[in-house]
This record gives C-alpha cells, structure tokens and sequence, in this order.
C-alpha cells in the first residue's frame, strides 16, 4: 500500500482528475442523469420486448451505476471547491 500511496504516476492522475473537476463541478451529475435516462429508455424497450434477460439485466445494471454516479458526485462536489 505504501508503493501504492508514494507513486508519482497516481498522484499526478489524481491532481489532473481534481483540477478538472473542479472547473466542471456539475459534469458528473449530468453523467447520472443522462444514464437514468438511458436507463429509461432501455426499460421502455424491455416493456415493448418482455423476456429478454439480456435487456433487462442491462438496464437496471444501468440504472444502478446512473444511482452510484449520482451519488458519488454530489458527496464530491464540495470537497473539490469551486473552480
């Protein structure tokens, strides 16, 4: 874990990805509501196409990740700061 804590290469990463969130605070929110959307879309195929597994396992596997992309970056935004 130290090698992991101490590497160059995550730690400029982990700036870059900082700093561009910071100027677009409100992109990953607008990620989860385009996927929840999405997701709406999908579950309207799957009512016009009932008992395809496949469809129905990738729209709620969309809407969840949609739920977690919410989430994640509404607990994100004010730490980050303002750009």
């Amino acid at each position: 874990m130290k090698r992991f804590d101490q590497s160059p290469v995550i730690s400029e990463r982990l700036q870059n990805l900082s700093t561009g969130l910071s100027r677009r605070r409100g992109l990953p929110l607008m990620v989860g509501i385009g996927l929840v959307v999405l997701s709406l879309f999908v579950h309207i195929l799957l009512a016009l196409i009932p008992g395809s597994v496949l469809l129905s396992v990738l729209a709620f596997l969309i809407l969840h990740i949609a739920i977690l992309v919410g989430f994640i970056s509404i607990a994100i935004m004010e730490p980050i700061g303002r750009g």
